[in-house]
């Protein structure tokens, strides 16, 4: 089911138990989390591939592994590579990535969920 773990489990069980550790801790909600959980570059940019060549790019998020990335000109956006799917979209609107995978679910590319 698509439900977090904590309504699905947590909240409906009396048999939970709880170890305490000492360890950083980062909710990744959103895409904009990632950056700040993964490190940045000098130029803002969060690169994630085989390689990513910037000319005149900042604030990027890229996650391509092994593909040869080269991105110019472009600033604040989300470029998300899967073997079945390719997600461009500018930061400040990947709240939106919602209404998308709500598009596609019970359509023939479903299966890219």
């Amino acid at each position: 089911p698509n439900i977090s773990i904590d309504y699905a489990i947590l909240e409906k069980s009396d048999r939970i138990v709880m170890v305490e550790i000492d360890t950083r801790w980062s909710d990744v909600g959103a895409w904009a989390a990632l950056p700040s959980l993964l490190g940045r570059d000098e130029d803002g940019n969060t690169l994630r591939a085989r390689r990513v060549v910037c000319r005149d790019a900042h604030d990027l998020l890229v996650h391509a592994p092994g593909k040869v990335v080269a991105v110019i000109g472009a600033s604040n956006l989300i470029v998300a590579d899967t073997p079945d799917a390719l997600l461009i979209c500018d930061v400040e609107r990947s709240e939106e990535v919602k209404a998308i995978v709500e598009s596609l679910k019970g359509s023939d590319e479903e299966d890219v969920l």
